[in-house]
């Protein structure tokens, strides 16, 4: 920063430095009056790289620790000062702060986070560090795995609907890494197959199936198997479509020893589809089992394998039932 804007930054620093300071006030009115400065006001500054320092030294911390507020409407303007930044500027380190702060709100239970809706709001902050720095997400994987793990099982649909989600797209974007840490996520998704709500059981398949095609976790469809055998007959047909989808995902894939571990259980679960009611979840069902035949054989091919010939006729037995 040249000699010019260094004193427009310390400039910046006195006008708002008291109100950076009331943010730490016992007072709740203080804290509040404070923190509505920011939110109105914060983001008329023209200079990104003044605001980007002086949220780097001097806003972030205090903001953080506003998560922890005990009145909501402080955590919910904590949430949409964040917000505003994340929206203009780029994230550095900082963004593991957020996410630390964020994961403190929500990542045991009973939740510290008492509020349904600010948890929500928690998330969808998440959400924009994720788009915004998927990178600062990679040292803090133990910490957002468990998190999500509790949130899976909030009470609330939308909760669950809306964590499922994130847990599709933090496993896109960090798939090489994320795997081992995903035991407990998947099972919080195998426990939602139970709901009562086809959207959340719907949407618990769709996160599976990227989660346990993820590098690392596909062991971890053990845990959801017993389940799964009951999904693959749930009485709503848009959940049975997906589970076929998602199983065919499995197939086309997962690591191949983990495809030979499980696709016994995989392919009977399929044959159960075979005998599904609706057409076009029968119809898939007999297509995908066609095609896995030939394609395993050409993987263990590939692979040199001695025992290629006998896993075919493994295969083949299987689907003659």
């Amino acid at each position: 920063m040249e000699a010019s804007g260094e004193e427009e930054f310390k400039e910046f620093v006195a006008r708002n430095k008291r109100n950076v300071n009331c943010l730490l006030d016992k007072e709740r009115n203080v804290r509040l009056k404070a923190l509505k400065e920011f939110d109105k006001n914060l983001l008329k500054e023209k200079s990104d790289v003044i605001l980007q320092k002086f949220w780097q030294i001097h806003l972030l911390k205090p903001i953080v620790n506003i998560y922890n507020d005990p009145i909501e409407k402080l955590r919910c303007l904590g949430i949409s000062i964040t917000t505003q930044i994340l929206e203009r500027l780029d994230l550095d380190d900082e963004a593991e702060f957020i996410i630390l702060g964020i994961c403190g709100r929500m990542g045991k239970t009973p939740f510290p986070e008492p509020s349904e809706e600010v948890r929500i709001e928690f998330l969808e902050l998440l959400e924009a560090c994720l788009e915004k720095a998927p990178g600062q997400f990679t040292s803090k994987l133990t910490e957002v795995s468990v998190m999500l793990s509790k949130i899976l099982l909030d009470n609330n649909p939308e909760m669950k609907n809306r964590a499922s989600s994130f847990c599709e797209n933090l496993c896109e974007k960090l798939s090489d890494n994320i795997g081992p840490k995903l035991k407990k996520v998947v099972i919080s998704l195998t426990e939602n197959l139970k709901h009562q709500h086809s959207k959340v059981r719907r949407s618990s398949l769709n996160a599976l199936k990227v989660v346990i095609g993820c590098k690392g976790a596909e062991e971890f469809l053990e845990e959801a198997l017993p389940q799964l055998k009951m999904t693959i007959n749930d009485r709503h047909h848009d959940v049975r479509r997906v589970c076929v989808r998602v199983i065919d995902y499995w197939l086309k894939n997962m690591d191949i020893n983990a495809t030979k571990k499980f696709q016994k259980d995989l392919l009977l679960f399929l044959l159960n589809g075979v005998s599904d009611e609706m057409e076009e979840i029968s119809e898939q069902a007999v297509s995908i089992l066609e095609r896995h035949g030939t394609d395993m054989k050409e993987a263990l091919v590939a692979l040199g394998e001695e025992e290629a010939e006998e896993e075919k006729k493994d295969v083949e037995m299987e689907l003659e039932g």
